[in-house]
């Protein structure tokens, strides 16, 4: 019984939708059960199910503090900016060491910006697309992995609590996804975070997630 509960709670935490409908109490047990063995063909009777997902509505979900994370949305600020660009660069010394000459080519008074995301072997630098010939021409084209242009940046400043309330981030991720949202990139400097999505989905995003912050206020 365990081992069944174990795995409907994965299946569970795994899609997003019906996590969300749980935790709104919109979901009939039942149906939810045999939707469970249907689709992933789990070797339980309809009451094992019902039951372990009966203990996640009881027991999982003790773990998320609901009204934590609606009070730090509803006290957070989100802005947009259009009209920016990524560029993927294979991380190697020569790339690192032309860092200095990328910031002295950005105007930080004039309001322009410069964003860097840093892995094993990639730094991306985002800026915006009037600044992108400039950059993409401090480095040997052998460095450029690829460029993405037509990006739109959401900044949210998120309210007070956010670095130690469980389940802020993955509630505004989880927002964008359900609604059909992709993510080409996201950055964390909490309480600040920033989402890079296709400048097609900025307003749509924005909506989305300017009607999640309002809803912490309700």
């Amino acid at each position: 019984m365990k081992n069944i509960t174990n795995q409907v709670w994965q299946l569970i935490e795994r899609d997003v939708a019906i996590k969300r409908g749980i935790e709104r109490g919109l979901i009939n047990s039942m149906a939810l059960a045999k939707h469970i063995i249907k689709e992933n063909g789990l070797n339980a009777s309809v009451n094992a199910v019902i039951s372990a997902i009966r203990r996640y509505n009881a027991e999982g979900l003790k773990t998320i503090d609901s009204r934590a994370i609606k009070k730090v949305l509803a006290n957070s600020k989100l802005s947009t900016k259009t009209r920016m660009a990524i560029i993927a660069l294979a991380r190697d010394s020569d790339v690192l060491a032309l860092f200095p000459k990328v910031v002295s080519q950005i105007d930080f008074s004039k309001g322009e910006a410069l964003r860097m995301v840093e892995s094993r072997e990639k730094i991306k630098f985002i800026v915006d697309d009037r600044n992108l010939d400039k950059i993409t021409s401090t480095f040997s084209k052998s460095k450029i992995v690829n460029i993405r242009e037509n990006i739109g940046e959401l900044t949210l400043r998120l309210g007070e609590g956010s670095e130690k309330t469980v389940g802020v981030l993955a509630t505004i991720f989880n927002e964008l996804s359900i609604n059909g949202i992709s993510i080409i990139e996201p950055i964390g400097c909490l309480p600040e975070l920033m989402i890079y999505v296709s400048e097609k989905d900025l307003l749509k995003s924005h909506e989305i997630l300017l009607n999640l912050c309002n809803s912490g206020s309700k």
